[in-house]
């Protein structure tokens, strides 16, 4: 079997053997027609991906607020919740709840997929994110990106006027990786990996060189994008209500302490490093919300 036919489908080789499936290319990361192919290139593909639609849709809680769609023509504030959650806006690949409050610090967060409206608690993608302590320092140092030539560095001072990083010591933001400090870490555990890593795995998306925090910067500030479905995907598969990383971590205090350690940092404190890092910190209610659900099941 051969990498040309494992991208392009069918059988190219003469031998005797089944036609290889066409590759979908509806999957937000696949293979691309062009040779040499690579390993690399499948290591984020979903054959069975299916594309859904996506409504775009807001709320705030203190009343009906008017916001413009992301293609500019409908307005789609909502006064409730449930309402914002039974629109049908269709924004095709735009992601659709965007919180029109304060975002973060636990704000409960509703992204909607087809017509399901899922809800996240996540932390604000200011300077508390990262004055609790994340990326041992090293989240906005200079990098050397695949996609551009040259150094990137100072990218986070775009948000300076924000004042996210009022009270941060440059250390705390540009440090080099290779001192990292895990002391920083509101855990003190090191969590995570290279850059090469990531980009090699295919995770990493052109406008958004340094990762997904950088993209949250953005989503956090409004911006909307073709990769925003992809981004949040990647959320709920970590940090959302069914992300590997949050049931692990509940699984892991139920073994190691029960329901009154929900909040001990000692337990599993490089799962819950590796949360912060995603914008999530684990509540009193989404760990009760979880045994609840597994207690049905």
């Amino acid at each position: 079997m051969s990498m040309y036919d494992l991208v392009n489908g069918g059988n190219s080789t003469g031998l005797t053997q089944p036609d290889v499936d066409i590759t979908n290319t509806n999957s937000p990361s696949h293979p691309n027609s062009t040779a040499p192919h690579a390993a690399s290139e499948w290591y984020s593909y979903d054959h069975d991906y299916t594309a859904v639609t996506v409504y775009e849709s807001s709320w705030s809680p203190s009343g009906t607020v008017t916001v413009s769609s992301h293609n500019g023509t409908n307005a789609i504030g909502h006064a409730t919740k449930s309402a914002a959650c039974s629109s049908t806006n269709t924004i095709n690949t735009c992601i659709s709840v965007s919180w029109t409050g304060t975002l973060g610090n636990g704000t409960t967060l509703y992204f909607m997929y087809g017509n399901t409206c899922v809800q996240n608690t996540v932390l604000d993608a200011n300077n508390r994110y990262i004055k609790m302590g994340s990326f041992g320092g090293t989240y906005w140092r200079p990098i050397k990106s695949k996609f551009y030539d040259g150094e990137l560095k100072n990218k986070h001072k775009k948000y300076s006027k924000l004042g996210w990083w009022k009270g941060i010591p440059e250390d705390h933001l540009t440090r080099p990786f290779n001192k990292y400090d895990r002391n920083i870490n509101k855990y003190e555990k090191k969590v995570g990996t290279t850059l090469s890593f990531w980009e090699d795995k295919g995770w990493i998306d052109k406008q958004d060189p340094y990762g997904w925090f950088q993209w949250y910067c953005e989503f956090y500030t409004g911006r909307r994008s073709k990769d925003d479905a992809r981004q949040i995907s990647r959320f709920n598969k970590l940090a959302g209500p069914k992300g590997r990383f949050r049931k692990w971590l509940i699984t892991q205090i139920m073994k190691k302490g029960g329901k009154s350690k929900w909040n001990d940092h000692s337990i599993s404190p490089a799962i819950r490093q590796t949360l912060q890092h995603w914008a999530y910190k684990l509540t009193k209610k989404d760990f009760n919300d979880e045994l609840k659900s597994r207690k049905q099941k």
